[in-house]
């Protein structure tokens, strides 16, 4: 069993449960954060990574989402993702209109595969393979 335990990012005076998370694409990768969110079914990062990765956006698959704001078109991909030494298959749908300023990592793929620890109090999340 591997677990990994990340402390909360500070952001405007706010505590978040954010982690470091890679996403690949044939030759390309890219480091991000995500906001590890239990209440979100599918993951949805912004544009600027899958244009990034090279992917096409608009070659995804197109899921209509409602999001707190409002509601919200993405194109979902199939990627390799890891986290510090995980691998794993992640389906991130990417959006060009996203109104939030984190990436979301939601519960389809992610939550599946790993057991998830939020503390408040510690302000940390562990994660456990």
């Amino acid at each position: 069993m591997s677990r990994y335990r990340f402390s909360y990012l500070t952001l405007r005076g706010k505590h978040y449960p954010l982690i470091p998370i890679k996403l690949y694409f044939e030759d390309h990768a890219v480091k991000t954060y995500a906001l590890v969110d239990s209440g979100s079914t599918l993951s949805v990062f912004r544009a600027e990574i899958a244009d990034s990765l090279g992917l096409k956006l608009e070659e995804g698959e197109e899921v209509a989402l409602q999001s707190a704001n409002a509601p919200l078109t993405v194109y979902s991909h199939i990627l390799r993702a890891s986290v510090e030494s995980e691998f794993f298959e992640l389906r991130v749908g990417f959006a060009r209109d996203l109104l939030t300023s984190f990436n979301i990592l939601g519960r389809e793929g992610f939550f599946e595969r790993f057991r998830i620890t939020f503390n408040e109090g510690k302000r940390e999340i562990t994660i456990e393979t």
